[in-house]
């Protein structure tokens, strides 16, 4: 699997199955990049970039963007999901065999203007890491394997 495959892998699991957030949502529903218009409230969109750093070598950074959406009489919900999700991703350092040393870092969290009724909250979250998957490709194409 390639780096942008595994993490978003990494960040739809550690969502999903994440009982806490289960109870706070009563339903998790997570979708990349967008929701279709009649999606349930609450519900999550998350994003990810990833910039090259350090070329040749397979070095990367880039930000994870996550949007809450819900609807209700108060903030309270929203507050409890925005709470969960830094605790579950701040300071998170993930390994696997496509991914070394993934950090993410909080970076900014806000609420968004959106329609009366509608609360859209955003949270950014730094990440850097080391493409394990693709450094022998990378590295053997520069010369740098033998």
């Amino acid at each position: 699997m390639d780096t942008q495959a595994a993490l978003i892998s990494k960040v739809y699991e550690t969502l999903t199955k994440d009982s806490q957030l289960a109870t706070i949502m009563d339903t998790i529903r997570v979708h990349p990049i967008t929701a279709p218009a009649d999606t349930p409230k609450p519900y999550i969109v998350h994003e990810l970039s990833l910039r090259e750093t350090d070329k040749p070598f397979p070095f990367c950074t880039g930000g994870l963007t996550i949007h809450l959406w819900d609807t209700g009489s108060n903030i309270t919900r929203i507050l409890s999901m925005r709470s969960r999700i830094i605790a579950l991703f701040d300071q998170l350092l993930y390994n696997d065999e496509d991914i070394s040393g993934a950090r993410f870092n909080l970076q900014a969290d806000n609420f968004v203007t959106d329609e009366p009724g509608i609360y859209h909250y955003v949270i950014l979250f730094d990440i850097r890491l080391f493409k394990a998957s693709e450094a022998e490709a990378i590295l053997g194409r520069e010369g740098f394997m033998g």
